[in-house]
């Protein structure tokens, strides 16, 4: 089945009432969604990690198959349905470690209208997010993992919630997980950096929709789960604005702080969102370190070997002028 299909396939004679995360009768998560026509039939698509136990309207349970990630649920004569899930640990979203929970929009963690590959799974089975189509112009992002959430407030929903500190600088939301909090002065410097960053990409590639034109939103500094890679080119997300860094938990921010680590790996990261190869997106991270000026800490180099790089060829590389690395850049643009 296609996605064109998948699309068809879906019903929208329904709306999300309230999402409830961490309920008193010890549910996960609980969604209450709206029969608004009566339907016969509700359709829906979930992130296939999420395992349900029931599908309920009131005390009575409700007959529903699935396939993948679509959910077909029987609801003849039914005004309202609660869906009730039953496993999330073992994902690789929820939770992020014991007491944490990363929920984002993107990873189809509730019900949706359209059934599209919001992630992709890599070797490792880790998430990538598909940048390209998990675009939002009204994201919502709370840090509270009982929180209640009536369908009408946004239209995207993405919780982060345990030892995190959440605030407000220069009119951006912050989260950042505890141990990585650093001066004012370094997220100034990370804003800066972003923005440097996304106008040398669009400098560089003389297009048009490569040059962001939205603010920074909102920037959340999250620990990668204990399971997952050291370090990847899709540890850095940017969806209209917001900005999603996923750090390796023990990056050692004693030797410098994480807005430093941060800095030199968006300089791939966030141009691997835009070139969506991981060769290139590597050579030209470290063409940016070098136009921009930003610190070099070696991270660059760990994305190197673990994309099985050649080292020799890459040395080699990074011993070329700055003219040299974008004559080479241009030419396989």
């Amino acid at each position: 089945m296609n996605q064109d299909d998948n699309t068809k396939s879906l019903n929208e004679d329904w709306e999300i009432n309230n999402v409830e995360l961490s309920s008193k009768d010890g549910t996960p998560i609980k969604v209450k969604i709206n029969n608004i026509n009566n339907r016969k039939h509700i359709n829906f698509s979930l992130n296939e990690q999420f395992t349900l136990s029931n599908i309920v309207y009131q005390d009575k349970t409700l007959k529903y198959t699935r396939k993948d990630n679509i959910v077909k649920v029987e609801t003849e004569g039914v005004p309202y349905i609660t869906i009730l899930y039953d496993e999330t640990i073992g994902t690789s979203i929820y939770p992020v470690l014991n007491g944490m929970t990363y929920l984002p929009f993107q990873s189809n963690w509730y019900p949706q209208k359209r059934d599209i590959n919001h992630y992709e799974l890599d070797a490792d089975g880790n998430i990538e997010p598909n940048v390209d189509i998990a675009k939002c112009d009204d994201l919502m992002i709370v840090q509270k993992s009982n929180f209640k959430w009536d369908g009408n407030q946004t239209k995207c929903l993405s919780i982060i919630d345990g030892p995190y500190h959440n605030f407000i600088f220069n009119d951006i939301q912050f989260i950042v997980y505890i141990p990585f909090l650093t001066k004012t002065e370094n997220y100034s410097e990370l804003i800066r950096n972003i923005n440097k960053v996304n106008d040398e990409i669009c400098k560089f590639s003389k297009r048009e929709n490569n040059c962001p034109s939205e603010l920074v939103k909102s920037i959340s500094i999250i620990p990668k789960s204990l399971s997952t890679s050291h370090t990847s080119v899709f540890d850095a997300v940017n969806i209209n604005g917001h900005y999603t860094f996923n750090v390796n938990l023990f990056t050692d921010v004693g030797y410098k702080p994480i807005t430093k680590h941060l800095s030199e790996l968006l300089t791939v990261q966030i141009a691997h969102q835009e070139f969506k190869e991981d060769t290139f997106s590597l050579l030209f991270g470290q063409y940016l370190l070098e136009v921009l000026n930003i610190e070099a800490l070696g991270n660059i180099d760990l994305l190197v070997e673990e994309n099985g790089i050649d080292i020799n060829k890459w040395n080699e590389y990074k011993n070329y002028s700055i003219s040299e690395k974008k004559k080479l850049l241009l030419e396989n643009l």
